[in-house]
Parts: C-alpha cells; sequence; structure tokens
C-alpha cells in the first residue's frame, strides 16, 4: 500500500442540543486518532464541524493535524441526522471518504482493513423495524427498485451465536439491503449527498406523523440511506459489505465475530449518554455506566465477575475478555483527553 486510501471525515454538532455529548465524543475519538491509528495517521483526516468547535477540541484537532471546517446545520423539521452528509461536502485528497459518526473510537491502524475497499461500503444494518411491504412503498416514493435478492439484518444473521436477551428482532424476514450508516465508505465523487438529502426530505413529507411505525422512517437515518444506496447502484457504484473490523460494535462482539484486538473503529453508540438524568456530563461516571450496561444485555446469565462463563451453556473467555479490553481502552482515552476538558 502507498500513500494514503481515504479521506477520513467526522462531523459533530456543536449547535444542537447535545453539544457537550459532542464535545466529549470528539475528544474521545481525536485522542484515539492520535494514539492509535498507525499507518493510517498519514491520512487526511476531517472535522466537518456543524457550529465553532470549542477550543479543547479545536486544539486537539490541531495536535492530529485534522483540516477543520465549519458548516451551517442541516435539518428536516428539527431532525438533526442529516447534517453528517456535511461530510461528503469535503474537497477529498484521495478520491475515497471514510464518514464516521461522532461516537467512533479507534482501536488500531485502519489501513490493512481498508486497502482493497470499492464502491460504496457499510456494513448490513442490527435491526430492522419497517415490514417487508412498507420497504417496498419506499423505493416506489423515491422512483427506484429495490436492488435484487434480499438481507437479513444482522442480528438474525448471527442468531445462533448470540444470547437470547438480545434477540429483540421484531421483524425477521428477508428485506431489501439497508445498512449501518455508522461508518461508511464512499467514492467522494459520487451521488450519495444528493440522493440522501432528496430521499429523507420526501419520506419525511410522507411519513412524518403518521404513526409510531411510520415515524420511525423518519427519525433516523437508515431507510433513506437504503434507498439511496439503490440509486447507487442505478449510478453504476458497486455496493459491497464493509469489514466488520471497520465497524465494531456489541453485537460483533457478543456473537464472537470479531475480537478487540481485530477492530480498528469501535462504534460506541450509547456511550456519554447512559444517565439519562444528568444534568451535568460526568464522564467517568459515564464510562462505569457503559461498562455496567454490557453485563446484562450480553451476558445475562452471569454475574459481573464472571463475565467470562455461559452464553447458552458455553464458555466465552474471549468475548468477555474483548468487552474488558474495550472498556478500559475507553476509560483510559477519556482520562487522558476528555476529563481534562469537561471537569
Amino acid at each position: 500500500m502507498s500513500g494514503p486510501v481515504l479521506d477520513v471525515v467526522v462531523v459533530p454538532d456543536f449547535a444542537g442540543p447535545g453539544h457537550r455529548i459532542f464535545e466529549a465524543r470528539t475528544l474521545l475519538f481525536l485522542g484515539s486518532w492520535l494514539e492509535h491509528s498507525g499507518q493510517s495517521r498519514t491520512w487526511p483526516l476531517h472535522l466537518v464541524s456543524i457550529g465553532e468547535p470549542p477550543p479543547g477540541v479545536a486544539e486537539l484537532a490541531a495536535r492530529c493535524g485534522a483540516r477543520v471546517s465549519q458548516h451551517p446545520e442541516l435539518t428536516v423539521r428539527g431532525q438533526r441526522y442529516l447534517n453528517k452528509l456535511r461530510g461528503l461536502e469535503i474537497e477529498s485528497a484521495t478520491g475515497r471518504i471514510l464518514l464516521l459518526d461522532a461516537d467512533t473510537v479507534v482501536l488500531r491502524d485502519l489501513a490493512p482493513t481498508a486497502d482493497g475497499l470499492d464502491g460504496f461500503a457499510a456494513l448490513v444494518a442490527a435491526t430492522n423495524r419497517i415490514p417487508c411491504q412498507l420497504w417496498e412503498e419506499l423505493f416506489t416514493l423515491a422512483g427506484t427498485r429495490p436492488p435484487p435478492g434480499r438481507i437479513l439484518p444482522l442480528i438474525t444473521q448471527l442468531e445462533d451465536r448470540l444470547p437470547k436477551s438480545v434477540m429483540r428482532e421484531p421483524f425477521r424476514e428477508a428485506i431489501p439491503a439497508h445498512y449501518n450508516s455508522g461508518v461508511l465508505a464512499v467514492p467522494a465523487d459520487c451521488r450519495l449527498r444528493e440522493h440522501w438529502e432528496r430521499v429523507a426530505r420526501l419520506l419525511d413529507e410522507r411519513y412524518a406523523g403518521v404513526d409510531d411505525q411510520h415515524d420511525h422512517i423518519v427519525r433516523n437515518d437508515q431507510p433513506s440511506l437504503a434507498v439511496a444506496t439503490a440509486l447507487l447502484r442505478e449510478d453504476g457504484i458497486a455496493v459491497q459489505n464493509l469489514p466488520y473490523p471497520l465497524h465494531g460494535f456489541d453485537l460483533l462482539y457478543a456473537a464472537g465475530v470479531l475480537e478487540f484486538d481485530q477492530t480498528a473503529v469501535y462504534h460506541a453508540k450509547t456511550f456519554f449518554r447512559r444517565d439519562k438524568n444528568a444534568t451535568v456530563l460526568d464522564p467517568l461516571h459515564e464510562v462505569t455506566l457503559y461498562r455496567e450496561s454490557q453485563v446484562p444485555r450480553l451476558y445475562p446469565e452471569t454475574r459481573i465477575e464472571r463475565w467470562g462463563r455461559s452464553l447458552r451453556g458455553r464458555s466465552n473467555p474471549r468475548r468477555a475478555a474483548s468487552i474488558l479490553r474495550l472498556c478500559a481502552r475507553l476509560e483510559q482515552l477519556t482520562r487522558r483527553y476528555v476529563l481534562p476538558e469537561l471537569s
């Protein structure tokens, strides 16, 4: 491999009501990039800031060599998830973009796994809350058809490897391809930015306020991403699955299909927002809550001191070890990069 493979892009929202959480998450991400990105440290890093970045974030971004740009918010009736699309507006140096959610953490060099990615790449969505017939309607509304073939949500694909407490999938049938939006690898010159915003606004206009099931379509970005991805296929863009190491998360650790030492990017979705009643963010308390949250969901048959046993009667020390090592890394990075700014 010669030279950078991807422009790495993160889009924190410092203009919205969750600005303090985004500050903590961005500090954590930048600290992880500084310490653990390996050869990919030479890749272009972009901090696409919605609103003005806090001084501590700007300072740490400069230490990382990140290119910081400030952008206005992009919303649909107050929903802020489309802000992520600002990350597709950068001037790419490599011709390819790795678009990361702000709640991701770098655990090791991205280069060995990212080399060879082509077209659009993302991980299959973990769950699905939309019935199959409604999926068909979404594609029709956007003037396209579902891609050929069907896929199962990731949680259903891994069912035989997961504890029963994790299996809460309401719709288990195969459906049109849909993806987790937390980590996306895309060609910089593709039309994803255009397609995604257009579809999101179409779906919002049609389904917002109908009922809870239809509200799910417009409260998050994955339904609109699924349809936008079908439009990319029509543009001739290849679509492929992202390797697990580039989008690790707790479900993969619980299933034993990914381990801590293999993970390049970890998606810590609920980190820094475990305490719903807190009026002030306490970073170390959040570390404790995150660690404890993994126990009953992933290892329900065990006590905390016995994480290494009992997934459906089997001994699973390696799965438990990945969770423990992840939480230790999160605490280490939080102490070094988040706590000094937010204490």
